[in-house]
């Protein structure tokens, strides 16, 4: 299913690109180069939220942000000599939830919270470029967009602790704590992202680009467990910070 829609967005972003270039003059000529990145997640908007019956019943669970995260990937694209590159990405962002416990609210103000999730996201993108070459000094400016799918998985545990008195002489009180795991559960979503940086020459074929993003993979949540209850991670966007080395084929 993850291929067949790669090999869709292939189709309705690199074909329309290509045609475009060649009206252009654009694609005259291009340079092959392979590139590897890694970058650092600065932050993660996304929130952690309990939904289902147990939710819906009693409330008062609260949102937990995510914590931490990074992501490595391929590229392979193509450079003329206007200035425009574009390129196919194919990359690993990996995160978690806030690893520190949280108070509830309402009936639910005493009992605690911890939830440790972690997040695999496989995503693959189209980024097409431009390099200001007239602005360049010690290095060169540029700039990018990019379109793409990303399937995310999730593994998440709930810990909790039932300390309030709503819990007074129920099947919960004295459970303390209690751990639950989710089922894990995986989405295909829609992503993009933007980006701008420099570019340096190291050697005659080697170029190092350091770049600041800003990500946005959607969303991911688990399937449901026995009380119809799961957990959904809203909102993947990050800005990152990272370094990309490129090596042309020529």
């Amino acid at each position: 299913m993850m291929l067949s829609r790669i090999l869709f967005a292939i189709l309705i972003l690199w074909v329309p690109w290509s045609a475009w270039g060649q009206d252009q003059g654009v694609l005259g000529g291009p340079v092959w180069y392979g590139g590897l990145h890694s970058s650092h997640l600065i932050s993660i908007e996304g929130d952690g939220d309990f939904l289902g019956r147990t939710q819906s019943v009693y409330g008062g669970t609260p949102s937990i942000p995510m914590d931490k995260g990074g992501q490595l990937g391929l590229t392979v694209g193509a450079r003329w000599a206007t200035g425009w590159w574009a390129e196919m990405e194919l990359g690993r962002v990996d995160s978690s939830t806030n690893s520190e416990t949280w108070l509830g609210s309402g009936i639910r103000d005493q009992d605690i919270f911890q939830l440790d999730g972690e997040i695999e996201s496989k995503v693959f993108m189209v980024n097409v470029g431009y390099d200001l070459e007239r602005l360049e000094k010690w290095a060169t400016p540029y700039f990018r967009v990019g379109l793409g799918l990303a399937e995310n998985t999730i593994d998440a545990t709930l810990t909790v602790e039932y300390l309030s008195q709503v819990w007074e002489g129920t099947t919960f009180e004295g459970e303390s704590p209690n751990h639950e795991v989710f089922p894990s559960g995986k989405v295909t979503e829609f992503a993009w992202s933007t980006a701008f940086g420099v570019k340096k020459r190291i050697s005659d074929r080697l170029f190092a680009r350091l770049e600041y993003s800003y990500q946005d993979i959607g969303d991911v949540w688990s399937e449901a467990d026995e009380n119809t209850d799961l957990v959904m991670i809203s909102g993947l966007r990050s800005p990152q910070v990272g370094i990309r080395m490129e090596f042309d084929f020529r």
